[in-house]
């Protein structure tokens, strides 16, 4: 199924995401994500990232397996831990990047 599925962001890390999602999904399956967090991409070592606004606001693009989802008690939703596949490497250097500077505070 192509539809694009909204979902709520529980946790990142540098190896995958946990989210909250409408619909259950099996494991193994491999999603195409679009993960909006903001200001990651002036993480970026491409020059382009910083004097572009449309790139800059730019979501993370990446594909993801699940590795697993569980039904929500009491909830029409499903909790699911997917674990990055394919990411570009620029992409994911900013993202380790976002992540140390965004625990450490």
């Amino acid at each position: 199924d192509e539809t694009p599925v909204k979902a709520v962001g529980k946790n990142i890390s540098a190896g995958g995401i946990c989210f909250t999602v409408s619909r259950p999904y099996d494991s193994g399956d491999l999603l195409s994500l679009e993960i909006n967090l903001t200001g990651w991409q002036r993480h970026k070592s491409s020059y382009a990232a910083v004097i572009d606004d449309a790139l800059a606001l730019a979501p993370l693009t990446a594909v993801a397996k699940v590795a697993w989802c569980k039904a929500q008690a009491d909830s029409d939703y499903f909790e699911i831990g997917v674990i990055f596949e394919n990411i570009y490497e620029d992409d994911y250097n900013a993202l380790k990047k976002y992540l140390a500077l965004e625990t450490s505070d």
